[in-house]
């Protein structure tokens, strides 16, 4: 049989309302082959250390043969994915686990338990790449009183009459028509939604990263909107990096 893979994962969350997110480091025995990170969205933190062994089964699919050494500081997540079995459905995260301990079926994988933040190379540097989600927090947090700001400008301007044409051939609405449109009804209604509202302002700080000003990012976004090709409900996908070593 191959020599093992050991993977090292990490999570790093705080409350549901926040965002939360993984890092994995792959070894194959002294060489780093694989590191991975992930931003889930929002989430606790023993959903983000469940997803980092869900993010290390994926990017190590194509070694499924090779067994699997992973490594944890989390007790937790190593309790909930070894136990006899699968937790009631009420649980917190039960249907996360569940969707592991079945990626886990037809796999050679083995835990082990590190404490973390104890020097171990590996899993500080999991910890890192769980860690990089704070930077988007911060940039979120920097650009939020801006965006707002933004928002307002363009709700201003709905409320002054002035909405975006659903396709090229259609007229704008005049300014002696005050309704909103739904999709402007959406837009509103989401941006009083805190998840919702998190969703986008990641959303936009995506824009910004590329140059645009607050208000450019926010009238992309709302051309979006209102022409159907994004919606508030819907989930944004994660960001994510990979890299080979």
């Amino acid at each position: 049989m191959s020599p093992p893979l050991v993977v090292y994962t990490d999570g790093s969350g705080t409350v549901a309302h926040l965002p939360c997110g993984a890092g994995v480091v792959v070894y194959d025995g002294d060489v780093v082959m694989l590191e991975a990170s992930r931003h889930l969205g929002l989430g606790t933190n023993n959903h983000a250390e469940l997803s980092a062994v869900r993010v290390a089964l994926a990017i190590t699919e194509p070694w499924r043969d090779r067994p699997l050494v992973i490594r944890s500081d989390s007790l937790y997540t190593i309790g909930a994915l070894t136990a006899p079995c699968a937790p009631d459905e009420w649980r917190p995260n039960a249907r996360l686990i569940g969707i592991i301990r079945r990626a886990l079926v037809g796999r050679v994988v083995s835990f082990e338990h590190v404490r973390g933040h104890a020097g171990d190379i590996g899993n500080e540097r999991a910890d890192q790449l769980a860690l990089l989600v704070d930077e988007q927090r911060g940039e979120i947090a920097e650009v939020r009183t801006e965006l707002r700001a933004a928002n307002d400008r363009l709700v201003q301007a709905w409320k002054d009459g002035y909405t975006v044409p659903v396709a090229e051939d259609d007229e704008p609405t005049g300014a002696s028509d005050p309704l909103l449109s739904p999709a402007q009804t959406e837009w509103l209604d989401q941006w009083e939604d805190p998840q919702g509202r998190a969703r986008w302002e990641a959303f936009l700080v995506r824009r910004m990263r590329a140059g645009a000003s607050a208000d450019a990012s926010i009238a992309d976004a709302e051309l979006q909107v209102i022409r159907g090709q994004e919606s508030l409900l819907t989930p944004q996908p994660a960001t994510s990096a990979v890299t080979l070593g």
